[in-house]
């Protein structure tokens, strides 16, 4: 989740030095592993501070305070290269290990961890995880609390109108299949992590992969088989082991909990895939509302902005709840000494 930016060694702190300039700053932490994290818990920020009366100036001013870090400015320990999230987990173990006086929190993807993913399917956190300053996000990414279908319908209707044809029958089909979306989804996602394809896999999404038998949806293994090999280069010997994998999955994951699956699906994969599906939908409807070749024009919309649009969605669901602060996300603005409890 990290961006791609190259930053010179000579511009970047070691561990110590990072957690020294924190210290030094008096300022809270929140550190996160790149920039969709940064990207959503700045938008969390910002409800958070809409949110908050005049008369709450305290705590506004204790939410405005806390910075959003990411890693990237933070060189690996000696001797080893680290991800970012390996990163972020280290940074907090050692403010631990090191006395720490300042307010530093870490929040990284769970991933695939403390999961069963051979013979069934099944999740054995159920929960947000907390190691010492680090928490893990529930599903595998952030992208994971978005994984639900009144999170995306706003954002899939902004995107997806269009004055030629109806959008509400495009989002009736994604809604009618949405919990078999998401089975299909989570079994590429599960075959990508087995074959160790998780980034060609997500670039690899396209909505022809999906087919109708009348309302319901099909994924064709003929069609991305094909689309693996013309766009994306990938040999037989691993296309034919990445389907095989995929339909063992399929038939695990259909017998499985549609939460379950929802968070553990892998989080760019399946932004991607539900995206595609949700075109295949557009043109499903295209398809049986005699809309003509002429008119069949889909927006092409970037992914960073989609995954704002539904963040923010989420998000205000999630103000708007009784017990919000349940939710760890938002909750790591209260570990982090803001109580915006009472007004938001």
């Amino acid at each position: 989740m990290g961006n791609n930016a190259v930053i010179p060694d000579s511009a970047m702190f070691t561990v110590e030095e990072y957690l020294t300039e924190r210290e030094m700053s008096n300022l809270p932490v929140l550190l996160v592993e790149g920039k969709d994290d940064s990207i959503f818990f700045q938008l969390i920020k910002d409800e958070l501070v809409q949110n908050l009366t005049k008369d709450e100036s305290y705590s506004l001013e204790s939410l405005l305070s806390i910075e959003i870090d990411t890693p990237e400015i933070v060189k690996s320990p000696e001797g080893c290269v680290l991800g970012n999230r390996e990163k972020v987990e280290y940074i907090c173990k050692i403010a631990d290990e090191f006395d720490f006086k300042g307010s530093l929190l870490g929040f990284v993807d769970r991933e695939f961890r403390e999961s069963s993913l051979d013979g069934y399917i099944h999740d054995r956190l159920g929960t947000h995880n907390k190691i010492g300053r680090v928490i893990w996000s529930r599903g595998h990414s952030v992208e994971n609390y978005l994984f639900d279908f009144r999170t995306l319908r706003d954002g899939l209707v902004d995107f997806g109108v269009n004055q030629k044809y109806p959008i509400q029958a495009a989002i009736q089909l994604f809604e009618l299949n949405f919990d078999k979306i998401v089975g299909i989804v989570c079994s590429v996602s599960l075959a990508a992590n087995k074959n160790n394809l998780i980034g060609l896999v997500e670039s690899s999404s396209d909505p022809l992969v999906f087919k109708f038998v009348d309302n319901e949806i099909k994924f064709s293994l003929d069609d991305w088989n094909t689309s693996l090999s013309a766009k994306k280069k990938l040999d037989e010997v691993r296309r034919n082991s990445l389907i095989e994998s995929f339909s063992s999955y399929l038939g695990i994951t259909s017998n499985s909990d549609i939460q379950t699956l929802r968070w553990l699906c892998h989080g760019h994969i399946g932004m991607s895939f539900i995206w595609s599906a949700f075109e295949a939908c557009i043109i499903r409807t295209w398809e049986t509302s005699g809309v003509t070749q002429n008119d069949r024009k889909m927006r092409k919309v970037n992914s960073t902005d989609r995954f704002i649009k539904f963040s923010r969605n989420w998000i205000k669901q999630q103000i708007e709840m009784a017990d919000k602060f349940q939710n760890m996300p938002l909750q790591c603005f209260r570990i982090l000494g803001v109580d915006v409890t009472n007004n938001c």
